[in-house]
Formats: structure tokens, sequence, C-alpha cells
């Protein structure tokens, strides 16, 4: 089985008060996130959820518009997107 290899990402804390920080304020954690790391593309978990967070908008269009087949996204993300089409 081939090891996967993932985007660095800040060290890892105890749950708990990650999930804490991320509720009170998903916008300012994710900034913090953000400018705590140099990279484009940063690796966060929460538990046995993987997050790529990425910070270059050709980066963000290209897994959501141009190669959008190759990347798995998540149950949110899926579900936006049936609710948008069925919108338009």
């Amino acid at each position: 089985m081939a090891t996967q290899i993932h985007p660095p990402g800040p060290r890892r804390k105890p749950i708990i008060a990650i999930c804490w920080r991320f509720r009170r304020n998903p916008i300012a954690f994710l900034q913090k996130r953000r400018r705590a790391s140099t990279a484009n593309i940063v690796n966060l978990q929460f538990g046995s959820q993987r997050f790529i967070y990425f910070q270059q908008p050709e980066y963000i269009k290209d897994v959501l518009v141009t190669n959008n087949r190759n990347f798995v996204k998540s149950r949110g993300l899926e579900m936006a997107k049936n609710s948008w089409r069925r919108v338009v």
C-alpha cells in the first residue's frame, strides 16, 4: 500500500482545544493557521478528519473547477453543490 504524503501543517494539539477554538471563531482560527504557515497548501487535522487548506486562489480554482473530478470533497461541499443545482 502506498504511503500518503500530506502537505505541512501545524503541530498537532489536543483535539478538545482545537475544536473549542474552531467552534468559537472558525474564521479567526483559519486565519491564524494561514498566518502561521508560509506554505501555500496547509494540512489541518481534527481527530481523524483531515482538511487541506489552500492559500492561493489559483489552487482553489484548480481543485474546485479545473480538476474537480480528481479530488474528494467534504460532505459539506458536496451537499452545497447539490443544493446549488436544485436552485439553478
